[in-house]
């Protein structure tokens, strides 16, 4: 389960795309992730078996992903 909060307009939290000022929790993946990296509006998530994931903006292809969309997490880098 992770905790998140805070801006989510761009889908950095993971869960949805909105903005959370209480602290809200989900089961975002089937996998466990072991580190988890933020950046001003995207999310990228290292799970155990060495997949990368990646959620957020992606205006400069912060996420790893061919198109400059916004995107919830799915998508291995």
């Amino acid at each position: 389960i992770m905790f998140c909060w805070g801006d989510g307009s761009s889908g950095q939290l993971g869960l949805i795309f909105e903005n959370v000022s209480v602290p809200i929790a989900g089961n975002i993946f089937s996998d466990k992730v072991t580190e988890i990296a933020c950046g001003e509006q995207h999310t990228l998530f290292l799970t155990v078996d060495g997949r990368i994931l990646s959620c957020g903006r992606n205006s400069k292809g912060q996420l790893g992903r061919q198109n400059g969309d916004s995107k919830l997490p799915g998508k291995t880098i």
